[in-house]
């Protein structure tokens, strides 16, 4: 995904008049564009049950898309640059503490517990991956602000105060500058919606559209049939849960975590939980104490790899969840995997 004009999308929260860009594309504002344009020669939705009726015709799956530099080489089998929770650095070099914290658990060997006290948990806000056997790091692109005067909900005029003062606002977004933005995403499509794709579509996300803000690019970099990924998948998983460790990395939000508990048994957790609102058809959608992105756990597993490649690639079968994109997995990341 590139960016061809500067981005709004704030989250979901504007402290003292000042709303935060996100550093990278919702899951939701991706696919609710992708099938906003898909329709668009039909009647729009008017409810939630029109809306489902809709979205079942297509099956749309879709990560969050994070942000990439332009030399990376990732495939359809590699995992996405997360915000993990478990990086760290020794030795000025990245690692994944996940191995490490399970280990401590469930060994308690004072040698281990030595390595684990000398990371470095303080890495900032960065998104990981792997290239070859080196961890890779890439940061958010730069912000820009811009500060407006608020209008009144109902005359649409300038906010006016009790003091007869306007009410002023500022909202980050992420600039298109030399070298546009750039952002990378899998998902589960059906074959209509990847010829949609196909084309080098042009999509507006975010807020502020109809002011010069918004407009992105997409193009498919790599495609597979789903069974043949199911097949190559299941072969990579399974050479690593020869270690004898289950990591899973939460893609998008985790509704229900005590789904991991039927893999195995959770050895080691550092996730970040928090109440979701998702706006759709003039209405609030409340996801209540969801796993954000990037939390990892470890497990002993016992199921088989064939089970979790195909877990990576089962969407939701509520449509309304599976358009916010929710519940992507990403089993055995070879980050957390690499000798510390």
């Amino acid at each position: 995904m590139e960016a061809l004009e500067p981005i709004v999308i704030t989250g979901k929260y504007g402290r003292g008049a000042f709303y935060r860009a996100l550093d990278y594309i919702p899951s939701s504002t991706l696919s609710g564009a992708i099938v906003f344009k898909l329709r668009s020669s039909e009647k729009l939705p008017e409810n939630l049950s029109e809306l489902k009726e809709s979205l079942t015709r297509n099956t749309i799956w879709l990560s969050n898309a994070y942000p990439i530099v332009d030399e990376v080489s990732l495939g359809i089998f590699d995992p996405l640059p997360l915000p993990l929770t478990t990086l760290a650095l020794k030795d000025g070099r990245y690692v994944s503490s996940a191995l490490i914290a399970a280990e401590v658990k469930k060994k308690r060997d004072l040698d281990v517990v030595k390595v684990l006290y000398e990371l470095n948990p303080k890495v900032g806000r960065v998104f990981a991956y792997v290239e070859g056997n080196c961890v890779k790091i890439v940061s958010p692109y730069p912000k820009k602000v811009y500060t407006r005067v608020c209008l009144d909900l109902k005359t649409r005029t300038v906010f006016m105060s009790e003091r007869n003062t306007g009410l002023l606002y500022t909202i980050e977004y992420v600039d298109v500058e030399e070298k546009p933005p750039r952002f990378i995403f899998r998902g589960v499509v059906d074959g209509e919606v990847l010829d949609f794709l196909k084309g080098g579509l042009e999509l507006k996300v975010g807020s502020r559209r109809a002011q010069g803000y918004g407009l992105i690019r997409l193009s498919i970099r790599e495609s597979m049939e789903l069974d043949k990924y199911l097949r190559e998948r299941s072969l990579i998983i399974g050479k690593t849960l020869a270690n004898g460790y289950l990591t899973v990395d939460v893609v998008t939000y985790l509704r229900n975590e005590r789904s991991l508990e039927k893999l195995g048994r959770i050895l080691y957790q550092r996730v970040r939980r928090d109440h979701v609102k998702k706006w759709l058809l003039n209405a609030f959608i409340l996801y209540r104490n969801v796993v954000y992105p990037g939390g990892v756990y470890v497990l002993e597993p016992n199921v088989g790899s064939d089970e979790l490649a195909r877990l990576e690639v089962k969407p939701p079968d509520d449509p309304i969840v599976r358009l916010h994109g929710l519940d992507m997995l990403f089993f055995n990341n070879p980050i957390h995997f690499i000798q510390i």
